[in-house]
Parts: C-alpha cells; structure tokens; sequence
C-alpha cells in the first residue's frame, strides 16, 4: 500500500469517527425553541405554504422567510430521528473535512480543524453548532460555500485546470447544485454565494485570461437562489424579528455593547492561536527586520490582553445572549478599541509578516470574507445575536490554521500530535458527558412538572445551562407538546417516526 493511499484510509477512519461521535451526542443534546416550532404543527404548516403566512405574525413572523432547503431539512429531520442524527454527524464531519482541505493539509491542520467545534466562544457553541436550527443554517451554509473553494482551490493549482469533457460537464452541474442549494439556507451566505461567483469570473477573466464553464454555472445557481430566497413575500412584511433600516445610534450601541464581544473579544482559542503562531513564524526567520520585532511584541501583548479579558469577563456575562451586564462603559469602549485594533493587526500581518504573493492572497481572501459576512449585521438593528457573527468567524479560524502551516514544527511534531490528539478525546469526552447530564436532568425536571412553562428557579436549572441557546433560563411554550410525546414513544418508535400529531 503507498502513502498516499494509507494517508486516506486514515483520514476515512479519523473523521469516519467524528461522524459517529456527532451524530451520537446529537440524541443527548437538548432541544430548544425553534427545533420544537418546526417540529410542531407551525412548522408543517409552514413548509405546506412556501414558509409564509400573515397569522399571528409576533408568534410567527420571524420564522416566515426564504430558507427554503434548511427550513425544510430541519422540519423532516425532527420528524424522524435517526435523519436528524445523521445529518449533525455528516456535517459535522464533512464540515471540518472541508476545513482541512483548504489548507495545505499538513498534520497540524488536521488537529486544529477537528479542535475547531470543541474550543468555541460559548455563545458560538450553544446558539450556532449545538443547537440544531440554528446548525442546519450557519454550518450547513459553509459547508457549500467549502465545497466550491475547494474545486477552485484544485482548479487553480499547479496540475492545471479541469479540462476534460466529461470533467466539465460533471463539475459544472456539481456547481450549480451546490450554489442552488447553499443559497437557500441563510440570507448572509446567499448574498456572499452571489458575491464569491462573481469574483471568481473577474479573476479568472482578468487575471488568468481564462473562464471554464463551472465557473459560470456556479454563478447562474447562486444568482437563482438569491432570486427565490428574496422572492419569498415576508422580506417585504415588516415583523418585529428583524429590520433592515438603518440606524447609527443602534449599530453603534450593539456594536460596543454586544457584537464586538462575539466578533474577536470571547474567540479566546483563535486569538492565541494567530498570535502566538505569527511570535514563532518571526522568531523562526533567519534574518530579522526592525518591523519583526515590533510585530512579535504586538502579538504578545494581544495575547495577554485578551487572556485578561476572558479570565475577567464570564462574572459579567450573566443575560441570555452572553453580553456583559454591570460593566463599565470605560471597559466596554476600550475593549471596542481594541477589538478594531486586533481586525487592523490581522490585515497588517498579511503584509508584514508574509511574502508569498499565494500566501497573501488567501489570508486577504479570508480576511475580507469575514469581512462580507459580518458587516451586514453592524448595519442592520435586528436580528441581534452571536451566530449571525458565526460564519464570519469560520474565515479567521482558517485564517489562523493557514499561518500555522508555515512553522517549522519538525522538533515539536510528536509531543505536539500527541498533545493535540489527547486534548480532541479530552474536550469530546467532557461535551458528550455534560450533554448527558443536561438530558437526564431534563427530563427528570420535565416528569416532576410536565406543565410547567416560564421562567426556571435556579435548583431547576440543568447542570450547564451554558449549552442551552438561552441558557435554561425559561422554558417554550412548544417545548409542551414535543416533550409530552417523546416521553410517551419508545426509543425504537420514536427514532424513525416522530411527527408531530394533534392530541
């Protein structure tokens, strides 16, 4: 058997495992508020009328809109189990498979990607990966996005383009699949999908002098899925959930006093990693400018600083939405400052630290798709919440793990694959447990009072409310019915069937 051969049976065990793994700790992971409206009979009304309607539209309103595929993913894979379970794990796995790829696939890249669901903000792991509404829209979503950078990755390497026939005709309808699909998911990723698709044109028109059909095929799939995501009517039906007009005295509040937190200050994992990662690619140089110097302490005192803060900030983050309560404004704005101040040192490290023209490409690449992605919701007042935040996040993460990729570590690469190794078990085994106490203790509280709906007493409150989007400070009126009938359906009945029925 060659290498390479070997390298992918392993890579096939590696995150054959993960799939397993997320599709078990999937049963255990307790569902919240809108996993339990779709499931309900609003959700199937919903799907059976093009996911609009003008009833009740404070009760509703929010949920009416154009994600067609996620919306309807979400709705049958509630109703049956065993999908659900599947599709956490595959894209879960998929997810960090995809990751991985678009790098230069070294063994550090690897571990850091598979780190990637187990070190997120908390506000990032319980309103975006765990919760499962919100998993089939903003993981999913990259997930599409992912497979088409990686044909272009593959297309604009040094093997060449695609140029057979039969290369052509399969990739190209694989593009317009993929973008199709991805586009009717969430607004932000529909909108970058579009922008993406015509950046590649450009490129490749001005700057390579060449355009192969896939390209164009992708653009035409995402410019149909932007046309029937915005054709759904509720964009133009103004409902309390969201709001596109803008207001400076808004953004700027959320900025300072919610978002910015989300955006760089709570990313404690990836924070270090960048700048301790640009510390040692400097050190490593053989010959050092003034600038290097000045760039490595730069680093350095980011790291401490932002260490502080989320040493300093959890006493504060008391509300639902993992915002600061009782803080200072002086601490809010200074920490704003810096927040800006960190985005500006990741733009000037792509040009101080690297030369590669390839390397600053996609550094800039992902930086300004963070960008992109981010930037309309420091516009808009509403919706206000971490995982709006969470696909931009996922370009710095690759940010991050391409940087990594340039260290020397040939000394370190055993104790550091072993380390790296144990603490993906570590943190696996430490999330799967707390899922399974936080479902026990869920459905004890739910057998003592199965009526009960408002605000949980603190001896109620599950054992990590942490890993609940609202952090088990309530309890859904939808919750009624979807737990009357889990508790009353057994395990084998429940995983393949279990459709919402009137009573």
């Amino acid at each position: 058997m060659d290498k390479s051969n070997s390298k992918n049976i392993w890579q096939w065990i590696i995150f054959g495992i993960y799939f397993l793994y997320f599709s078990v700790i999937r049963y255990f992971i307790v569902p919240f508020g809108d996993d339990m409206f779709f499931w309900g009979k609003w959700g199937t009304y919903l799907m059976h009328h093009g996911f609009y309607t003008t009833k009740n539209p404070v009760y509703i309103g929010g949920s009416c809109n154009g994600r067609y595929f996620s919306n309807w993913l979400q709705i049958v894979s509630m109703h049956h189990p065993l999908l659900e379970y599947i599709v956490f794990g595959l894209f879960s796995a998929l997810f960090v498979w995809l990751l991985f790829k678009l790098t230069d696939q070294k063994w550090i890249s690897v571990i850091v990607a598979m780190l990637f669901p187990f070190t997120l903000s908390v506000p990032f792991l319980n309103n975006s990966w765990l919760w499962y509404s919100a998993f089939v829209h903003y993981v999913l979503a990259p997930c599409f996005i992912f497979m088409y950078l990686l044909i272009i990755k593959h297309d604009f390497s040094a093997s060449g383009p695609i140029h057979s026939v039969e290369k052509t005709v399969v990739t190209s309808f694989a593009t317009f699949v993929i973008a199709l699909i991805g586009g009717l998911m969430i607004e932000h990723t529909t909108l970058y999908q579009v922008a993406l698709g015509i950046s590649v044109v450009v490129i490749s028109v001005v700057v390579l002098k060449r355009i192969l059909f896939y390209q164009w095929t992708y653009l035409l799939g995402s410019l149909a899925s932007a046309i029937i995501m915005f054709s759904n009517k509720s964009y133009t039906v103004p409902v309390s959930y969201r709001s596109t007009k803008f207001s400076f005295v808004i953004s700027k509040f959320t900025f300072f006093n919610m978002s910015h937190f989300w955006i760089v200050t709570l990313n404690i994992f990836v924070i270090l990693l960048i700048s301790i990662g640009v510390t040692i690619l400097l050190i490593q140089k053989s010959q050092h400018r003034v600038i290097d110097f000045v760039w490595i302490v730069i680093s350095i005192l980011f790291a401490t600083y932002y260490l502080f803060m989320n040493l300093f900030l959890p006493k504060y983050m008391t509300n639902e939405n993992y915002s600061p309560q009782g803080l200072s404004n002086e601490i809010i704005y200074f920490d704003s400052f810096m927040s800006v101040l960190f985005v500006g040192y990741l733009l000037l490290t792509i040009f101080v630290v690297f030369k590669s023209k390839k390397l600053r490409a996609e550094l800039l690449f992902c930086w300004l798709s963070c960008g992109f992605l981010i930037a309309p919701f420091l516009i808009i007042p509403r919706p206000i919440s971490s995982r709006e935040y969470f696909n931009g996040y996922i370009f710095i993460y690759l940010f991050a793990m391409i940087i990594l990729e340039q260290i020397d570590f040939s000394f370190f690469k055993k104790p550091l694959s072993i380390f790296g190794s144990l603490a993906i078990v570590t943190l696996a085994v430490i999330l799967m447990s707390k899922n399974v106490q936080n479902y026990n203790s869920y459905i004890n509280r739910y057998n003592n009072s199965p009526d009960y709906i408002g605000a949980t007493t603190p001896e109620n409150k599950l054992p990590y409310p942490d890993l609940l989007p609202n952090r088990d400070r309530y309890v859904t009126f939808d919750s009624l019915e979807y737990w009357h009938k889990y508790t009353h359906t057994n395990f084998e009945n429940r995983l393949i069937d279990f459709s919402y029925t009137d009573k």
